[in-house]
């Protein structure tokens, strides 16, 4: 719960009588108190006060208790003269004798708070009352404030009772004076309040007979005075507001502050989610798992479930898990964000349960069954009849092919400029491999075809060489470096047009000219390749597909193998900052995939190429 610590006070003094002066200690006469002024008191109006605790030290030896109290005004002024008979109720005592004392002043601060005309960054004045000469001249020190608070909207910790006082709606009679003339019934005035109740609790639609949902310490504006709440006969709806968008989240500082943390608390959870995009209200139970993704795979996402419970089995077609159901699994990393104290959550991946079969008399193995997870793409097999896509833009014959093969799957796909040969027809009746064929069009197109983490196809450019996390530092546990055969070492591409619709044959030539670069051409050492594609028609394309593609290669020839603390928001192709300067792995590498325990340990084993430039 918060804590504010009011410390020292900002002013104090004591009243002789009317008059006010600066010496904070008592008089001899009962017309004498001391008082202190807090400014800044960050507590909001309706807060409910857990705690709250004066304590000060008196010089000298007295004998009887005496009286503490907190002034009862929305915003103290400052000290004066005239204030010593503003009202205290509720009041507390402090014992005699000398030395430090400790007063609980929790009731007078509630009391305080919960005037209409509180609010936080107020100011407040306590005093303390000497009525007999045994406290003559003694003085105040070491004086201190601390309270500790919880705002009931957001933190939810006491029954309805305590929050509002429930009383019963026929006490208040027939109505209520609002604006001192209109006379309004139970509902109207139950309505008036409801646009003001604040967020994060749900309001009952309410009629005379009806119990209104009500909050206490909302906003009563002069203009337009309302009934007192507690003259409603209310309750309180607990609501927890839904997380925020998990794309929110990745623009959140404490995000970015938790999910390095190696003590943060984290868990996993796995939602089953029906045709209709519906999420079951039981989540899939498991023990343990893992997930992987992997760019150089046709399909990225793929996930392993160990499940104890032998209900959850597909034994009927209808089933959440099996295979005909076309229910998915949703995968789900959840971070705890003790600031805030909220949990976040990252999608890991949407795929499609595939359950092994059981033993011939039908019993399952000892200790539950294993569940696949597998992605979208990987569902599609083989095309039904032809399909035509000449001259068309890439996105297009894309949209094309999967509204052939796969009409039910969810896909957004980037436009793109590339368009095929103006005579280019895939597929053959049950066979060809749809998923290979758009492959290779998005290659072409300088593009990258993918399952995201919720399971939209996308059609995206490829991504550049931006880094998008700094793993310099405290995120990497362990780490290798291995150099790929430099027989596979290449700085010198050629892409020529397989097209029989393109005469003459076109092609484009890339090479690596950076001199700082080891494997530079302009060392006069050459390392050629040839790639033919039937889905390039110009030269224009040819020397686009060839950039990226000796782009690729050449991150390929260092690969990086490292542990580190999981960080669930990095997507396969994004390129990340090293700084293991003992192993030769600084600078940016592009992440090419994944892995992880579903547990709550957080390792990360990543793989990543090095030598990632512009492309």
């Amino acid at each position: 719960m918060p804590t504010w610590t009011g410390g020292a006070p900002a002013e104090s003094g004591r009243w002789d009588n009317v008059a006010w002066s600066t010496t904070f200690a008592f008089g001899g006469l009962s017309t004498r108190s001391a008082g202190a002024r807090w400014t800044g008191v960050a507590i909001p109006q309706g807060a409910v006060i857990d705690a709250a605790t004066l304590t000060f030290t008196i010089s000298g030896f007295i004998d009887n208790a005496r009286a503490v109290g907190i002034h009862q005004v929305d915003n103290a002024p400052a000290l004066a003269g005239g204030q010593r008979g503003t009202a205290n109720t509720p009041t507390g005592t402090w014992s005699g004798g000398a030395g430090s004392k400790s007063v609980d002043v929790a009731a007078g601060m509630q009391a305080l708070v919960d005037r209409p005309g509180w609010s936080s960054g107020n100011a407040l004045t306590i005093r303390w009352d000497g009525t007999t000469s045994d406290v003559s001249d003694k003085t105040l020190t070491a004086v201190s404030l601390t309270v500790d608070w919880h705002d009931p909207f957001t933190n939810y910790e006491r029954t309805a009772e305590d929050a509002v006082g429930v009383v019963d709606a026929a006490a208040a009679g027939a109505g209520w004076a609002r604006d001192g003339a209109d006379t309004v019934g139970i509902a109207d005035a139950a309505e008036h309040l409801m646009p003001t109740v604040r967020d994060g609790f749900d309001t009952a639609t309410v009629s005379d007979a009806a119990a209104a949902t009500l909050i206490p310490g909302i906003s009563r504006g002069t203009a337009d005075s309302v009934p007192a709440i507690d003259q409603v006969k209310a309750s309180i709806v607990r609501f927890d507001p839904p997380p925020p968008p998990w794309q929110d989240v990745l623009t959140l500082p404490e995000f970015w502050e938790a999910v390095v943390d190696p003590h943060r608390v984290s868990d996993w959870s796995a939602e089953i989610v029906n045709p209709d995009e519906v999420v079951l209200d039981e989540l899939l139970p498991f023990e343990d798992g893992q997930v992987v993704v992997e760019s150089e795979r046709a399909h990225w996402w793929s996930v392993t479930f160990d499940v104890p419970d032998a209900a959850w089995y597909p034994r009927r077609e209808t089933d959440p898990l099996h295979a005909h159901s076309r229910h998915t699994i949703q995968l789900w990393f959840h971070l705890w964000l003790p600031r805030s104290m909220q949990w976040v959550r990252i999608p890991c991946g949407r795929t499609y349960p595939r359950v092994g079969e059981i033993s011939a008399d039908g019993d399952l193995p000892p200790g539950g069954f294993d569940v696949t997870g597998v992605s979208a793409l990987a569902t599609i097999r083989h095309y039904l009849t032809p399909i035509d896509v000449s001259g068309m833009r890439a996105h297009t014959a894309i949209e094309t092919i999967l509204s052939a093969v796969a009409p039910t799957l969810r896909r957004d796909l980037t436009p793109s400029m590339h368009s095929l040969p103006p005579e280019y027809i895939l597929g053959e009746v049950h066979a060809g491999d749809p998923v290979a064929d758009m492959h290779s069009i998005a290659q072409a197109a300088g593009m990258v075809l993918y399952e995201d983490r919720v399971g939209v196809i996308r059609l995206d450019p490829h991504p550049d060489a931006t880094v998008v996390a700094d793993w310099s530092q405290g995120v990497v546990q362990s780490i290798s470096v291995r150099s790929v055969d430099a027989a596979v070492t290449v700085n010198s591409l050629v892409v020529a047009s397989g097209s029989r619709e393109v005469d003459p044959p076109v092609m484009a030539v890339a090479q690596i000219t950076d001199p700082t670069d080891p494997i530079s051409v302009t060392h006069g050492i050459f390392y050629p390749d040839k790639l033919v594609l039937d889905e390039v028609t110009t030269e224009a394309q040819c020397a686009q597909v060839a950039a990226l593609r000796l782009a690729t290669l050449r991150e390929e020839t260092r690969e990086v193998n490292l542990v580190a603390l999981f960080q669930p928001h990095i997507d396969p192709l994004r390129v990340v900052a090293l700084g293991e300067a003992e192993f030769d792995a600084v600078g940016p590498h592009r992440v090419t995939g994944w892995s992880t325990r579903l547990d709550t340990d957080g390792l990360q084993a990543v793989l990543a190429r090095g030598v990632v430039g512009d492309r």
